[in-house]
């Protein structure tokens, strides 16, 4: 994903997460271990963030945004999920 490089830090995994991710790689848009679970971990702030303690810069509340389910569908293949 073609985005600006935020400055990062290291975090450990257990083996087996990274193994798990590593084997989905081929099947996603992803190129790397850490951007499938920068991308994964984002998404898992989102959802469990209440919408009113979101700051200017997140993405807006699920009930808020209008989905293609095209793009949708899309977007979890390339997950992995369908």
């Amino acid at each position: 994903m073609p985005e600006e490089r935020a400055e990062t830090i290291s975090v450990e995994l257990p083996t087996h997460v990274v193994e798990a991710v590593e084997s989905r790689l081929p099947y996603t848009q992803y190129d790397s271990v850490d951007e499938y679970v920068a991308v994964a971990i984002e998404a898992l702030l989102r959802e469990v963030t209440d919408p009113t303690e979101r700051t200017p810069d997140q993405e807006p509340a699920a009930d808020d945004v209008d989905v293609d389910a095209e793009a949708l569908e899309e977007r979890l293949d390339s997950l992995g999920y369908l």
